[in-house]
């Protein structure tokens, strides 16, 4: 690589092409998820939908997304029901919470794939990427960037501006780049 932009390019090309198959395995895995998963959304669901209705309230739901293990605020929750819940009747069926579940859950295996790429990033395991790991990356591939080039990437991405590259601002390159 001659210059830091070929570096970044290439990986920038190399991830695309992983994300790509990965999503296209992601698209197959809707339809692919394990019985086990099938089966423990739906235990969920029967376990609290008490009268046997079929349907869920905003509480119940609610409890269904902590005991399948989704950290969610109350805002979260009213604005995923209110989606969900055309019909304003207060309810939700449940292959509507199936068909939300499935996709949270393939979601959240979406992002642990993507915070593992992270690890080929830091080797020391530290959860955020810094200039001198950048560099050895760069160094590994051949490349001779100039430190201020390496800092600027770092910089760019590091939201918080501290010139480290933290798991959230990992996951939203990602999505910046629609990767």
């Amino acid at each position: 690589f001659r210059s830091m932009t070929e570096l970044h390019e290439f990986v920038l090309d190399d991830v695309h092409r992983q994300t790509k198959v990965l999503l296209e395995k992601r698209r197959a895995a809707m339809h692919q998820l394990t019985s086990g998963d099938k089966q423990d959304i739906k235990e969920v669901f029967d376990m609290l939908d008490i009268d046997h209705s079929g349907q869920l309230d905003k509480k119940e739901f609610k409890v269904a997304l902590e005991s399948l293990g989704f950290d969610i605020t109350e805002r979260q929750v009213v604005a995923m029901f209110a989606s969900m819940d055309i019909d304003a009747s207060g309810l939700i069926q449940f292959p509507e919470f199936e068909h939300l579940i499935m996709k949270k859950i393939l979601d959240r295996r979406r992002h642990e794939q993507i915070l593992q790429r992270m690890d080929l990033f830091d080797p020391n395991g530290t959860k955020q990427i810094s200039f001198s790991e950048l560099k050895g990356v760069a160094e590994m591939l051949g490349d001779h960037v100039s430190d201020a080039e390496l800092q600027a990437m770092c910089n760019t991405a590091a939201m918080d501006q501290d010139g480290l590259v933290g798991p959230e601002e990992f996951l939203q390159v990602f999505k910046d780049y629609k990767l």
